[in-house]
């Protein structure tokens, strides 16, 4: 419980309160997460469609990112499972090429493992 804590803390001030409903749309259980103490009717498992711009994409990739580096640590990987990229399409994909760069720049090797 002090570790969730600690995590829920970590991604509330590397990727900003204000910037995690943007997050939401694409892991609707984040939301549950972050709120766990509110009470709520609203079904925020749905899936969602996400139209990109090329600005919202660089956003999109600085938000993953950040919420990587909140959840991971070098002693403590996150595994990250990508499964069906066949399907992917090409905001997608260029999201998925800005999130392994980051793993691999600034001191960020080996805080988590893409499979």
């Amino acid at each position: 419980s002090d570790y969730l804590d600690y995590i829920i803390q970590s991604i509330k001030t590397t990727v900003g309160e204000s910037n995690t409903a943007a997050l939401e749309l694409f892991i609707p259980s984040l939301h549950n997460l972050l709120n766990a103490s509110q009470a709520t009717s609203d079904d925020t498992t749905s899936p969602r469609v996400v139209n990109f711009t090329d600005s919202s994409r660089t956003r999109v990739s600085f938000l993953f990112c950040s919420l990587l580096s909140a959840i991971s640590h070098p002693s403590h990987p996150a595994l990250l499972l990508l499964d069906d990229l066949q399907w992917a399409d090409t905001a997608s994909n260029e999201i998925i090429g800005d999130i392994l760069k980051f793993n691999d720049e600034n001191g960020n090797h080996g805080r988590f493992v893409v499979v």
